[in-house]
């Protein structure tokens, strides 16, 4: 009659140390997190080039400067292809929507052409842009 309730006190004892390494993950995975600032990525796949991702990055780089805390860099193909370039915008490692008219429902910024566009992912992840630039 021992057998069951060894079962329950090991599964008793594993539910806590899972729970116990859980909270312990988590808590590191969001500290790491912690304000990371703002990174904005910019497709260089393909497809993205294609449609003007090298144009794109400039741009970005270029209305990026009057904030210290926007990190500004390329990546690989993150999303739809053909309605680039696409951006992946990031405040504190949690991505940020596309909040354009049409765009409403997306995570990735798609066909980043403009600096009005490049204006309005920043806003929306609420970075500055460099005046000299938007003009």
């Amino acid at each position: 009659m021992r057998y069951p309730t060894q079962i329950i006190a090991f599964g008793f004892l594993w539910s806590v140390f899972f729970k116990i390494s859980l909270v312990g993950a988590l808590s590191t995975r969001t500290s790491s997190f912690a304000n990371q600032g703002l990174e904005v990525r910019v497709c260089q796949d393909r497809d993205c080039l294609t449609d003007g991702g090298e144009a794109a990055l400039k741009l970005v780089e270029e209305l990026a400067k009057a904030d210290s805390n926007v990190k500004v860099g390329k990546c690989g193909c993150i999303g739809p292809c053909g309605a680039g370039p696409n951006v992946d915008v990031r405040r504190d490692g949690i991505r940020v929507k596309d909040t354009r008219v049409g765009q409403s429902n997306y995570y990735i910024w798609r066909g980043v052409k403009t600096a009005e566009d490049v204006a309005d992912l920043l806003a929306a992840a609420g970075g500055s842009v460099s005046d000299p630039a938007a003009e």
